[in-house]
C-alpha cells in the first residue's frame, strides 16, 4: 500500500517563511533518505499563505518551492481558510484513495534524519498492519500548547477530555520516551498535529460522510475538525498509536499572559460548541460528566484548572442551543 507524508505549513510573515525555507530542505532530505534506504514513502506539501504577504515574499515562496522535485505532491492555497480546512484538504483528498496518508506540521516533526524517518515508516506500516482507520503520532517531547505554562496546561486538559472520550486504546504500548508529558503517557494523546488516515479502510467512506455532515452544521475552520475526526474514527474502526520524533511547538504570535489566557478559554469553549452541533455531542458530554475522568486528569493538573476546563466545555456544548 502506498504511504504519503504530507507536510503542512502556514506563512504569515518572515518567521514563518524562514521555517518554510528550512522545511523545504527537510522534505528534500527525507525524499533522499527514503529513496536510498528503500522506505517507500512519498512526500508532499500543503502550503497556505496569508493574503497580506507582499509580492517579494510571494516570489521567494515560489523560488523555494521550485527546489522540490517535480514529482512532489503540492497543494497551494493563497487564502487562509483555517486549520480545519487544511486538515480536510489533505487527509480526505481523493488523490490518496486506497492509500495511507499522514499530515504533519512542517515545523514540529523531524523527517530529515534517518532514525526519525525509519520510526515514522514503522508507524505507518503499523497502521496498515493493524487495519487502523485513524492514527495519531504521539509527541516524544514535552507538549507545549501555549507560551505560558498554565495556559498550555489548560489546553492539554482540554485535549485529555477528548482522549478520555475515546478510551484506553490511545495509550501507546511499549517503551515510553523519558521526556513525554506524563498525562499523555497515562491517558493517551488523540490530536498531536501528526495525523494518519487509512483511506483503504472499509469504514473510510462512513468517516467522510460523518465529517461532511458535521462540517455542514458546525464551523469546522478551526481545530474542531481534528477533534471530531479523532473521536468519530474511534467509533468506526481500529486506532493505531505510536511515537514520532518531534520538536517543541513554535509560537509565532506573541501575547501577554492574560491575552493568551482569554484566547485559550475562547478556543476551549468555542471549539466544544461546534462539536456540540455534531453527532458526537452525547459521547463528549458523557465524558465530561463522568466524575472519574476529571479525577484522572486531576492526578496530573490542579483540580481547579481541570474543573475550569470542564465547565468551559460543558458551557460550550450548551451555548449553541440557547
Amino acid at each position: 500500500m502506498r504511504k504519503y507524508v504530507i507536510e503542512r505549513h502556514f506563512i504569515k510573515g518572515l518567521e514563518t517563511f524562514e521555517a518554510y525555507r528550512n522545511g523545504i530542505g527537510s522534505i528534500n532530505a527525507a525524499i533522499d533518505i527514503s529513496r536510498t534506504r528503500g522506505y517507500g514513502l512519498e512526500f508532499g506539501l500543503k502550503l497556505t499563505v496569508d493574503g497580506k504577504v507582499g509580492k517579494e515574499m510571494q516570489e521567494s515562496i515560489r523560488s523555494e518551492m521550485a527546489r522540490l522535485p517535480a514529482t512532489t505532491w503540492l497543494l497551494y492555497d493563497p487564502e487562509d481558510r483555517g486549520a480545519g480546512a487544511s486538515y480536510r484538504q489533505v487527509l480526505f483528498n481523493p488523490t490518496f484513495a486506497g492509500c495511507v496518508v499522514a499530515n504533519a506540521d512542517l515545523d514540529q516533526y523531524v523527517i530529515d534524519e534517518r532514525g526519525a524517518l525509519e520510526q515514522m515508516r514503522g508507524f505507518l506500516d503499523k497502521v496498515e498492519r493493524d487495519d487502523a482507520l485513524y492514527a495519531n503520532g504521539s509527541r516524544d517531547v514535552p507538549v507545549v500548547l501555549a507560551t505560558y505554562r498554565r495556559n498550555s496546561d489548560l489546553r492539554i486538559i482540554h485535549e485529555l477530555f477528548h482522549s478520555l472520550a475515546i478510551g484506553e486504546r490511545l495509550r501507546v504500548k511499549g517503551r515510553i520516551p523519558n521526556e513525554i508529558t506524563p498525562a499523555y503517557a497515562d491517558i493517551g494523546e488523540s490530536t498531536s498535529g501528526f495525523y494518519v488516515i487509512n483511506q483503504a479502510h472499509p469504514s473510510f467512506p462512513e468517516l467522510v460522510r460523518g465529517v461532511t455532515k458535521a462540517s455542514q452544521v458546525a464551523d469546522f475552520r478551526g481545530f474542531a475538525t481534528d477533534y471530531y475526526t479523532a473521536i468519530k474514527s474511534s467509533l468506526l474502526g481500529n486506532l493505531a498509536t505510536g511515537y514520532v520524533r518531534s520538536r517543541e511547538n513554535k509560537f509565532y504570535v506573541k501575547r501577554d499572559e492574560q491575552q493568551e489566557l482569554e484566547g485559550v478559554k475562547g478556543l476551549i469553549s468555542g471549539q466544544t460548541r461546534e462539536l456540540g452541533k455534531t453527532d458526537i455531542r452525547r459521547l463528549l458530554q458523557s465524558a465530561l460528566e463522568e466524575p472519574e475522568n476529571a479525577a484522572t486528569i486531576s492526578g496530573f493538573y490542579p483540580a481547579g484548572d481541570v474543573e475550569l476546563v470542564r465547565e468551559l466545555m460543558l458551557d460550550g456544548l450548551d451555548s449553541w442551543m440557547h
